[in-house]
């Protein structure tokens, strides 16, 4: 959905006060219109009813389709076409004063079909003279019910060789004569064109050709309704035709204080352009910065989590070696249990074999064998005890390697567990210190996320203000218009009472 162009109505009543968009969506075209205050939502209700009653009315026109969207806004069908202004206005610029003359009359022909009715004496109602602010009389005067009175060129749209009426919004349940809706439009164009229309055609000489009087009057009820719909700040329509005695050089002056306006202005809208754009890189800069901090707040977490899993490795690891610590003790303590055994076992026998050779049958063989059988005994006994102490001395030996090599594993595995305790410790440290990197960077990501708020803040209030000086900007732009044309128009008077002056003498 995009906007390719909008009105805003902010120099009316609050009451009155509205926006009108044109909207593209994909490849349809419609227009909107918007309350901009809470008291304007009646006058969008108001221009939905105007709508229903009209179509229902003046069945044999045709109007544009609208739909209501909530209580504060409306919804119309794009009409394509070509508008009866611009015709007009072409037919001005084609020098072709008898093409615009026929504009004019088929313009009027088209009114007359919302059946106005003759009235021999005219006399204003309550409401009129509460819209008006005055109570003009006529005479012999065509008037239309349910009066449009802002059925200018602009809103009446050529399609398809019918003419289509676009907005509803100032129709009132009143009498308006018919030649003063005509003498508004009128009055309009040659506002928006006059610079175009110097020469081309006359003002008084064209409500003379469609003899329409009664122009002080119109002139009253165009100023009353400007009153009626902007207050104290009425100007625009037909307020360059007020006749009132005004200086050429202060016409000049006040025309060259609107320049200055108009170019303070222009200074204060480039002015804001820039500090927009200067909020567009800060918060380029801003994003960029926060992006960065979200990166490494992700890459922090994630080394979070492999040290976390790394110490619960080692935990699980430190358990194990622990209890592998815990078996080689247990089994260090059995085989020195077994070799107590084998050499109380030892101690036992050769006891035995002591205590045997005190006996006295131990004594008497020995004297019976004779002294080869004690020599081969003492022999045999000695051989004994020397296999007996080599077997015992093997024992021991194989017992205290075996010992040596558990202990010596043991020390290794005490060694390996206070490395992995250092490298826990380490670990721990690391940890801390990323948990504090981390709490540090959702302190910047908190910081940052302010900052952008702040500038999305600044920025909504920037945009506001660079709308209302764009508004200022237009305003300022009208009243010029308007000036000028007052100026030329006062110039043509003085110039015409010259050449009279002239005559005269």
């Amino acid at each position: 959905m995009k906007v390719i162009y909008s009105k805003y109505n902010r120099n009316r009543l609050p009451s009155f006060q509205i926006k009108t968009m044109i909207i593209e969506d994909a490849t349809e075209l419609y227009v909107e219109k918007y309350a901009l205050t809470q008291a304007a939502y009646p006058h969008i209700k108001n221009i939905y009813n105007n709508y229903l009653v009209q179509q229902k009315q003046y069945s044999h026109l045709h109007f544009a389709k609208a739909i209501q969207i909530g209580q504060s806004g409306l919804r119309f069908e794009y009409i394509n076409g070509t508008t009866m202004d611009a015709l007009l206005f072409e037919s001005v610029l084609s020098k072709n004063p008898v093409l615009f003359l026929q504009y004019i009359k088929e313009y009027i022909d088209f009114l007359k079909g919302f059946n106005p009715e003759f009235k021999s004496e005219f006399r204003p109602s309550q409401e009129f003279r509460s819209i008006f602010g005055c109570t003009p009389v006529f005479a012999n005067v065509h008037c239309m019910h349910e009066a449009n009175i802002d059925l200018t060129f602009d809103n009446i749209i050529r399609h398809d060789s019918k003419k289509v009426i676009i907005d509803y919004e100032w129709i009132f349940n009143t009498e308006v004569p018919l030649d003063y809706i005509v003498f508004r439009s009128i009055n309009r164009f040659f506002w928006k064109y006059g610079e175009y229309l110097n020469g081309f055609m006359d003002l008084k000489d064209l409500f003379r050709e469609l003899h329409i009087d009664y122009l002080e009057e119109y002139e009253e009820m165009e100023h009353g309704f400007q009153a009626y719909v902007l207050g104290n700040r009425q100007h625009g329509l037909g307020s360059q035709y007020i006749r009132t005695q005004v200086k050429v050089s202060d016409l000049q002056q006040e025309l060259i204080e609107y320049k200055n306006k108009t170019g303070e202005h222009s200074s204060l809208f480039e002015k804001a352009n820039e500090e927009i754009e200067k909020l567009k890189k800060e918060k380029l800069n801003v994003s960029t910065e926060f992006n960065e901090v979200n990166r490494k707040l992700t890459h922090y977490l994630f080394q979070s989590d492999k040290l976390n899993n790394e110490v619960k490795r080692l935990s699980l690891l430190n358990e194990g070696l622990q209890a592998d610590k815990d078996l080689s003790l247990k089994m260090i303590e059995k085989q020195e249990l077994a070799a107590r055994v084998v050499d109380e076992r030892i101690e036992a026998k050769l006891s035995k074999i002591n205590e045997l050779e005190k006996t006295l049958r131990g004594r008497i063989s020995r004297k019976i064998a004779g002294k080869k059988y004690l020599v081969l005994h003492q022999l045999a006994v000695k051989e004994n005890n020397a296999r007996i102490n080599f077997n015992k001395d093997e024992l021991i030996r194989s017992n205290n390697e075996e010992i040596m090599e558990l202990r010596k594993r043991l020390q290794d595995l005490e060694n390996y567990i206070a490395g992995l305790e250092d490298e826990k410790n380490s670990m721990k440290l690391e940890l801390n210190h990323l948990q504090l990197s981390q709490t540090d960077m959702l302190d910047k990501h908190h910081l940052v996320v302010l900052e952008n708020q702040h500038l999305s803040k600044t920025n909504h209030e920037s945009n506001l203000k660079l709308q209302e000086i764009n508004e200022a900007f237009q305003l300022l732009q009208a009243e010029h218009h308007q000036l000028k044309y007052d100026y030329n128009l006062l110039s043509q008077q003085l110039y015409q009472g010259l050449r009279e002056e002239e005559s005269i003498d």
